[in-house]
């Protein structure tokens, strides 16, 4: 992956009490599969609300008047949206989950989310317009919160047996 694009990853384990030797890769490759598609609709649904909050992160930041009126000047459908103007970056927001059984009683996954827009790492980090000399705050479009993290476990707790009770230890990075 390019270095100018926008990346974030989050690490964490599930621990079980008893033997989880018996997942199959069928029921992996379920959880990744459910896993991935969840985690990219809400990464989508960022652009449509105007941040990550409806899953704890933060809202994105309010276009400026001036960007207001001058979308709304030039046509846009929706001049108050940010980050919306071909709806590229919304259409190439990706996600890869990684699950792996470690021995006998663990599952470590990892969630990575990116954009392959090239400048969807300025909108991440924030820039300066220079342009206009004014600065563009971060509306950073690849986050991965916790509640993404639990929604993960959830899964891995739905296709998992009955039996195996779920203990879950992060790491972030």
């Amino acid at each position: 992956m390019p270095l100018g694009r926008a990346k974030m990853t989050r690490r964490g384990v599930y621990l079980a009490p008893s033997n989880i030797a018996m997942i199959t890769k069928v029921a992996l490759t379920r959880m990744v599969e459910d896993a991935r598609s969840g985690l990219r609709g809400r990464m989508r649904a960022a652009y449509d609300i105007g941040g990550h909050h409806a899953h704890g992160g933060a809202p994105w930041k309010r276009l400026a008047p001036s960007t207001i009126r001058r979308k709304a000047k030039e046509g846009w459908a929706r001049p108050a949206a940010p980050l919306v103007r071909s709806g590229a970056m919304r259409r190439n927001q990706m996600v890869l989950v990684n699950l792996k059984v470690i021995g006998r009683r663990a599952v470590q996954y990892s969630i990575t989310t990116w954009n392959n827009k090239m400048y969807s790492k300025l909108h991440q980090t924030g820039y300066l317009n220079r342009l206009t000399g004014t600065w563009v705050p971060a509306r950073p479009p690849s986050v991965i919160t916790l509640k993404d993290m639990k929604y993960v476990e959830s899964i891995i707790r739905r296709h998992l047996p009955r039996r195996l009770k779920t203990r879950f230890r992060y790491r972030f990075r």
